[in-house]
């Protein structure tokens, strides 16, 4: 759903069919959304075709809906391929209830991708016993020095910087490609990635798809558009909900509110038009007489 400018956008109104008109539905084309009530219809419509709108994705502005929700659709068909699915909930753990600005994030995430491997990340090494290049993938990821850490759970905790002394301490469970066997104890050094890790560009359109931040001041949380996300990738809430309303409110502007912006602009500009030709009808008036 694009942004208006960048603030969320409510529809506020109830759909409810017009006095006297007759049962008929209206359907906005390009979102498919269909309205019971002519003026509901009307005035989303109207609201749509201003060029406010802001494509989520990629922070592009002036747009209209149709040509904003048209971007969000081309660029989260290329998400799959520019940050694979495994890197998912470590970026998602890293932006939750973050007030960072966007580029500090992406600078995070990637420090924090190129410092170790994540689960389910496929990786090539040799084998301790030849020169043969075998791939696999992680399985989980294991740490000598507490034996509570060796399973899946580690996961959730490498949304953090890593020192070097945990990154010395840090193994890895490998399941082979070509074998049906999981190797254990696999220093890091032995592994190699089978692809990059994604661009700071590429992770910023990342989280500006997945994730907005409610408001510019320092202190402005990022919440996830959708809110299945937290309960899909176990992700823990930094903030109380009650603050989050609060911020969301703040930051949410409802088609009303919209219909009566364009109201008074509609009526600054016939205002600024009557006094212009107001001076013009004067000297008209002089050269009559």
């Amino acid at each position: 759903m694009p942004l208006y400018g960048r603030r969320l956008f409510h529809l506020n109104e109830d759909d409810v069919k017009d006095n006297n008109e007759q049962e008929q539905i209206y359907t906005i084309e390009h979102t498919g959304e269909t309205f019971h009530s002519q003026k509901l219809y009307e005035n989303v419509k109207k609201a749509y075709e201003l060029d406010r709108w802001t494509c989520e994705c990629t922070w592009r502005a002036g747009l209209t809906h149709k040509d904003a929700s048209q971007s969000e659709i081309e660029t989260r068909k290329s998400l799959s391929t520019i940050v694979p699915s495994y890197y998912h909930k470590i970026i998602f753990d890293i932006v939750h209830h973050s007030v960072k600005p966007l580029e500090k994030l992406a600078e995070e995430a990637s420090i924090v991708l190129g410092q170790s491997f994540v689960i389910g990340e496929p990786v090539q090494f040799k084998k301790r016993k030849d020169t043969n290049v075998v791939k696999g993938t992680i399985e989980r990821i294991e740490e000598n020095d507490d034996q509570r850490k060796r399973t899946s759970e580690r996961a959730s905790a490498q949304a953090r910087l890593i020192s070097d002394k945990q990154m010395k301490n840090v193994k890895y469970a490998i399941r082979l490609s070509d074998e049906d066997r999981v190797l254990s104890n696999v220093q890091p050094n032995e592994l190699q990635r089978s692809s990059l890790i994604p661009n700071r560009e590429k992770l910023k359109t990342f989280i500006r798809s997945y994730a907005f931040r409610l408001g510019n001041r320092a202190d402005s949380p990022w919440i996830f558009y959708d809110d299945l996300i937290k309960d899909k990738y176990e992700i823990k809430e930094r903030i109380p909900s009650e603050t989050i309303e609060e911020y969301k409110k703040a930051m949410t502007i409802t088609l009303d509110e919209i219909i009566r912006e364009q109201e008074r602009i509609l009526r600054k500009q016939t205002e600024e038009q009557e006094a212009q030709s107001s001076p013009n009808k004067k000297s008209d008036d002089n050269h009559t007489n």
